[in-house]
C-alpha cells in the first residue's frame, strides 16, 4: 500500500512539474520561422520578419505583425500539453496541442485545422 502511495505521489509531481515548466518555458517573445498551411513566399517572409507572438507570465498573450495584431489571455492545460488562447474581436477560444517547447524552439499544432506552426525566442 505504501509502495502505490508514493507512486501516486511521484506521478502528480511529475505531472505539476511539467505543466509549471512550461509555463516557465512559453513566456516570452517567439517569432515563427515554419509554418504547415500555404502562403506565398513573399508572404511568408514578410510574416517571419515582422510577426512576434509574445506570452507574459501573467497569462496574456499580444500577437503583432503585418497579417494580425491580437491580444488575449492564454491557459495550459492537459498537464501543460494544451495551449488555449481566448481574444481576438470575437473572444474565440482556439486550442492547440504543444508538439515542442524548450527555450530554443516552440511547436504548436492548432487542434481546428491541423496546421503546425514552429517559433523560436526573439533575440
Amino acid at each position: 500500500m505504501q509502495i502505490k502511495k508514493l507512486i501516486v505521489l511521484l506521478t502528480l509531481f511529475a505531472v505539476s512539474s511539467c505543466k509549471s515548466n512550461n509555463a516557465e518555458l512559453i513566456a516570452k517573445k517567439w517569432r515563427p520561422v515554419a509554418i504547415s498551411f500555404p502562403l506565398n513566399d513573399s508572404t511568408k517572409k514578410e510574416l517571419f520578419a515582422k510577426t512576434v507572438i509574445e506570452f507574459t507570465k501573467d497569462g496574456k498573450y499580444i500577437i503583432n505583425g503585418p497579417q494580425m495584431n491580437d491580444t488575449g489571455t492564454y491557459a495550459l492545460t492537459d498537464n501543460g500539453k494544451t495551449l488555449t488562447v481566448t481574444g481576438g474581436s470575437k473572444s474565440q477560444n482556439i486550442e492547440m496541442s504543444i508538439d515542442t517547447l524548450t527555450n530554443d524552439k516552440f511547436v504548436f499544432t492548432t487542434k481546428a485545422d491541423g496546421s503546425s506552426t514552429t517559433t523560436v525566442p526573439v533575440k
